[in-house]
C-alpha cells in the first residue's frame, strides 16, 4: 500500500507524517458527492443533501482549495438546498444568495465570465434571488 506524505509543524520545525491512503478521500468522491447531493435535492431530501455536503465540502476546500471548480460546485448544490425547500425560512434564501454571490465572484475571477461553471453559478444566483423576492413578497 502506498503511503501519503503530509507535512506538520511542531515547535517551528517541519516534520513528516505518513498517512495511510485509506484515510484520504478517493479522487472520485467529490463528483460522486455532487451527483448524490443533487439527486437528493431534486427528490425533496434537502436535509440529507445538506448533511452529506457539510461533510464533503470542508474536505474539498482543504484538499483542492476554495477556488477549485469541484469545491464551487459542492458549495452551489449546498446553497441550492437553502431555497429549493418550500418550508425554508426567509433567512435560508438570503443565505443562498450570499453564498452564490461569493461563488460567482470567485468563478468570474478564476475562470472568466463565459466559463460554464461561472454561468451556472450566475444562474443559481438568479434563481436564489427570485425565490428570495417571492418569499419577501409573501412575508
Amino acid at each position: 500500500m502506498e503511503e501519503a506524505l503530509q507535512q506538520k509543524r511542531l515547535d517551528g520545525q517541519i516534520i513528516h507524517v505518513e498517512v495511510p491512503e485509506a484515510v484520504l478521500p478517493p479522487p472520485h468522491a467529490g463528483p460522486e458527492a455532487i451527483c448524490l447531493a443533487t439527486d437528493l435535492v431534486h427528490s425533496s431530501r434537502g436535509e440529507e443533501a445538506q448533511s452529506l455536503l457539510r461533510k464533503m465540502t470542508p474536505i474539498a476546500q482543504r484538499v483542492l482549495g476554495d477556488k477549485h471548480e469541484l469545491t464551487l460546485k459542492m458549495r452551489a448544490v449546498y446553497a441550492q438546498t437553502f431555497y429549493i425547500d418550500d418550508s425554508a425560512t426567509l433567512d435560508d434564501p438570503r443565505e443562498a444568495v450570499e453564498n452564490f454571490e461569493d461563488m460567482a465572484l470567485i468563478a468570474r475571477r478564476v475562470f472568466g465570465g463565459t466559463h460554464p461553471t461561472t454561468l451556472g453559478l450566475e444562474r443559481g444566483l438568479e434563481e436564489a434571488r427570485a425565490v428570495l423576492r417571492a418569499r419577501e413578497g409573501t412575508a
